[in-house]
C-alpha cells in the first residue's frame, strides 16, 4: 500500500464518526395539535411528539395582567400552551416528567441535537424579551437534564434541573 492510500483510509476512519447527523433541521410547532419530530440523531433513530393546546388570554395588549394564571409568555394570542411531549428512542418510550415541559408556551419550533453526549430535545418559544429556549438531554431509559435559557443569551443557562435515577429496592 501507498503512502498516499493509507493516508486516505486514516482520515476516512478519523472522518467517518464526524458523518454522523448531530443535530436535525428545526421543525415548526403547531399551535393547537400534534407535532411529530423524527430524525437519526447521533445514532440513535428519536421520534419526539409534541401536543400543544391554544388558550384565549384575550385581545393582544402589550401589558400582561397583574396575576398571570398560566404560563403564557403574552406573545401570541391566543397563546399556545404545551401539553405533552412523548420521546421514543430506538423504538422504547421514555417517560418525560412533566415538570420537563409544563412551563413551555407559544412554541416556535423544536429540533433534536447531540449536548453534553446524551441525545436531546431543542425547543424555541416566545418573542423578543420572552424568548426561550429549552433542552431536554435523555438517555436510553429517561430524562437526564432540562436547561432553560432566554432566547437573547442562550450560552448562559437560566435554569439547570438535574433529574436522578430514584430507586426503591434496597
Amino acid at each position: 500500500m501507498k503512502i498516499s492510500q493509507i493516508l486516505l483510509v486514516a482520515i476516512a476512519a478519523i472522518a467517518w464518526p464526524l458523518c454522523i447527523v448531530t443535530a436535525s433541521s428545526p421543525t415548526t410547532i403547531i399551535a393547537n395539535g400534534e407535532t411529530t419530530i423524527k430524525d437519526t440523531v447521533g445514532g440513535h433513530q428519536i421520534v419526539v411528539k409534541i401536543w400543544t393546546r391554544k388558550i384565549d388570554i384575550g385581545k393582544s395588549d402589550p401589558t400582561r395582567p397583574p396575576i398571570s394564571h398560566n404560563s403564557c409568555t403574552y406573545t401570541r394570542v391566543p397563546c399556545s400552551v404545551v401539553e405533552a411531549v412523548q420521546i421514543v428512542l430506538d423504538g422504547i418510550s421514555i417517560s418525560v416528567p412533566r415538570s420537563a415541559f409544563c412551563d413551555w408556551s407559544d412554541l416556535t419550533t423544536a429540533k433534536l441535537s447531540v449536548v453534553e453526549n446524551h441525545p436531546a430535545l431543542i425547543a424555541s418559544g416566545g418573542d423578543a424579551s420572552e424568548a426561550y429556549e429549552a433542552e431536554i438531554q435523555f438517555d436510553t431509559s429517561r430524562v437526564v437534564k432540562r436547561v432553560m435559557a432566554s432566547g437573547m443569551d442562550i450560552k448562559h443557562p437560566l435554569e439547570t434541573t438535574t433529574y436522578y435515577e430514584v430507586s426503591l429496592d434496597n
